[in-house]
């Protein structure tokens, strides 16, 4: 089981670093990065959705084999979407020549060497940390589901109906955001949009901690106002970082997308420590009881509260301060590096 998760993470972050270094490059400009961005959210959405509720229509817990045919059927429809993605993400002539123009005029680089130059880019690192903080909140939320569905609602609830309200309130999300944006047009950067989608999330967070809600329609609907905040985040996060990647393109002159998107991904997988280690701490100092099917304490029920909605509430806020003190992005500055790199054949 590690082995086949360690290779399965594996060829997830190389497909990721490879998928993710296109999108700068192939979208430039800001009508489009959005465009592209709504749609594969909207379809990132349908996604989850489906990814969650098919494996478990098809395993039966205690019965091996059905997770064996669940895996079956996962793997052909991954097959499937993969070739679906061959024809979008096809370089195109111009991005060809300009990876040739840019290999033949630069020197090779170390992946530490790129590292310590790309950390020196304030935006950047602005980026990052706060795409650190919402994985993590993230990772925290949506692992928690399991476990509100044992020991926080009523017997034999089920929380498909959760996951539902926050994907519908996506949905709900990018359509509101995308005519927010169009509203305010050039008075709003992508950036300034991602800190407050993100403070829209930790806001509708925090009454599930408070309330010590416990019925799945209180959830749903806490679930469904934190979804609208979270589609929107989703929806501008990919064209936040294309600004950024055209800033560090002018600086370095040359165009190094793929490793940006490697930090990126390293620090995503890194979200998934912070969740497990948080659990842990939590469960630790609440007594929770690890044994299946057990009779949990107030105080333990209260610790999955915590970290079901506080905590990530918590690492928005601290992702949203930072990423407020350090990024010095405006609508001015992003449009003078559009330019610049017309003007560099970048």
């Amino acid at each position: 089981m590690i082995l086949t998760t360690c290779l399965f993470d594996t060829f997830y972050s190389l497909w990721d670093v490879n998928y993710q270094s296109i999108f700068p490059d192939k979208f430039r400009s800001e009508s489009v990065r959005s465009r592209a961005a709504s749609i594969a959210t909207v379809i990132g959405i349908f996604g989850i959705a489906i990814g969650f509720i098919l494996p478990s229509e098809l395993t039966t817990f205690g019965v091996p084999s059905s997770y064996v045919t669940m895996a079956i059927v996962v793997a052909v429809v991954g097959f499937f979407l993969v070739f679906l993605l061959i024809p979008g993400v096809k370089e195109s002539p111009d991005m060809i020549d300009r990876f040739y123009k840019d290999r033949e005029s630069s020197e090779s680089s170390s992946f530490f060497g790129e590292l310590a130059r790309a950390f020196r880019v304030r935006n950047f690192l602005a980026w990052i940390i706060m795409y650190f903080f919402y994985q993590s909140a993230i990772n925290s939320l949506v692992g928690s589901v399991q476990y509100i569905g044992d020991y926080v609602l009523p017997p034999d609830s089920s929380t498909t109906l959760m996951f539902v309200g926050l994907l519908v309130g996506a949905i709900f999300g990018i359509i509101i955001w995308l005519q927010f944006r169009k509203l305010l047009g050039d008075r709003i950067t992508n950036q300034r949009l991602m800190m407050i989608t993100a403070l829209v999330m930790a806001f509708f967070a925090l009454p599930m901690t408070l309330l010590e809600i416990n019925s799945v329609s209180l959830f749903t609907i806490f679930l469904f106002l934190g979804g609208i905040g979270f589609g929107g985040y989703w929806m501008i996060m990919t064209p936040a970082l294309a600004d950024v990647i055209d800033e560090i393109v002018i600086k370095t002159g040359k165009r190094n997308d793929g490793i940006f998107m490697g930090f990126r991904s390293f620090f995503g997988r890194l979200a998934f420590a912070v969740q497990a280690i948080s659990f842990w701490l939590i469960h630790e100092l609440t007594d929770f009881n690890p044994v299946a099917g057990a009779t949990q304490t107030e105080t333990a029920i209260f610790g999955i509260h915590i970290h079901t909605a506080l905590l990530p509430a918590i690492f928005l806020v601290i992702g949203v301060f930072v990423f407020w003190r350090m990024n010095t992005l405006t609508h001015t500055s992003v449009q003078e590096n559009k330019e610049r790199l017309k003007e560099m054949g970048l």
